[in-house]
């Protein structure tokens, strides 16, 4: 199980070429946050998103490029969105694209969350940010809109070009740049961020169309996500748990309230996921608690209230419980 929103290391390769292409010192970046370098050659790693976040932060202030997140889509490549991208070149239509792309959404994204659906006159792709602990900038979705634009176009041509698009954040210092990269057009500060498409282009036969290819590749991202995946409602218990144990008021009732769901839903749609509150509040727990104590400088007692134990005897308990050895003995055989 992962703990925390992250970001497949093939993504986070298209921001690191933005960030050499504006002169960036990545590889000293990247060591500034803690951040293993080499896994970008990894293609199942995955990175944290608020190092992502961090990373981007660090492209925008030091690129001065209001447009900065669509030229990113000039350094996409099919391998970018691992398997998925393979499946997307093989699919049978746009809409079988699309549908894709939402169906495996977890393998690209747990911070942002994707919906297609067709309305009387068009069909829609919406992307917004989920409820998770770390807020990407716009920019971020200009990159993933740039991106979506290029692989539109790869399977269906360069003369693609959506219906219109939307943007949730008010227009920057370039929107006219906006207006040419989608050849549409562009709808700032709306309600959501949306890319419109014509139901004609989207139920097309793509020349480019392999179902056997598109079978095998889809088998892959399924494999990978049973690696990594976790449900959606326990990804987000989880994240309210770290966010609400060192208060000491944790409880099942105030995660459900935080998640405005009753109790007996939370622990309904809990099991559905093959999970509940109290395994996931002992797991994270017992990651954070191994975390924070291969910190020398964290005291026991410290720790024991960062994981919302009243007594540092029950945490003691419980850390033996976990790993078999008491705190001080777990720490000793770690330094």
């Amino acid at each position: 199980m992962i703990l925390g929103a992250t970001t497949p290391s093939s993504l986070v390769l298209v921001l690191v070429k933005g960030m050499r292409h504006y002169g960036l010192d990545v590889e000293q970046h990247f060591s500034d946050l803690g951040l293993d370098y080499n896994l970008l050659n990894d293609p199942v790693a995955r990175y944290p998103d608020e190092a992502i976040v961090t990373l981007w932060g660090m492209l925008i202030r030091e690129s001065r490029d209001p447009c900065v997140g669509l030229r990113l889509a000039e350094f996409w490549h099919p391998t970018t969105l691992h398997a998925l991208g393979f499946a997307w070149m093989a699919s049978s239509t746009l809409k079988e694209a699309f549908e894709r792309v939402v169906r495996y959404n977890r393998f690209l994204s747990h911070s942002q969350d994707y919906e297609f659906y067709e309305t009387e006159t068009d069909y829609r792709f919406i992307l917004n940010e989920s409820e998770a602990p770390y807020h990407f900038p716009d920019q971020d979705y200009d990159a993933s809109f740039s991106v979506l634009m290029t692989l539109c176009q790869a399977v269906y041509g360069e003369d693609f070009s959506p219906h219109r698009v939307d943007f949730k954040h008010s227009a920057p210092d370039c929107a006219k740049e906006f207006q040419l990269r989608f050849s549409a057009p562009v709808v700032f500060e709306a309600e959501n961020n949306t890319f419109y498409l014509d139901k004609q282009t989207v139920l097309k036969p793509l020349a480019s169309a392999n179902a056997e290819l598109a079978r095998i590749n889809e088998a892959v991202v399924s494999s990978y996500l049973d690696q990594i995946k976790q449900g959606d409602l326990s990804r987000r218990v989880r994240n309210r748990i770290i966010e609400q144990l060192p208060s000491g008021r944790l409880s099942q009732d105030s995660i459900a309230r935080a998640l405005h769901m009753s109790q007996r839903t939370l622990q309904r749609k809990l099991q559905g996921e093959g999970s509940s509150y109290k395994e996931l509040l002992n797991e994270t727990r017992k990651e954070l608690a191994s975390r924070y104590m291969e910190n020398p400088n964290s005291q026991i007692s410290e720790v024991a209230y960062l994981l919302g134990f009243s007594e540092v005897g029950n945490f003691t308990r419980a850390f033996k419980r976990w790993t078999g050895q008491a705190p001080s003995e777990y720490r000793s055989s770690q330094h």
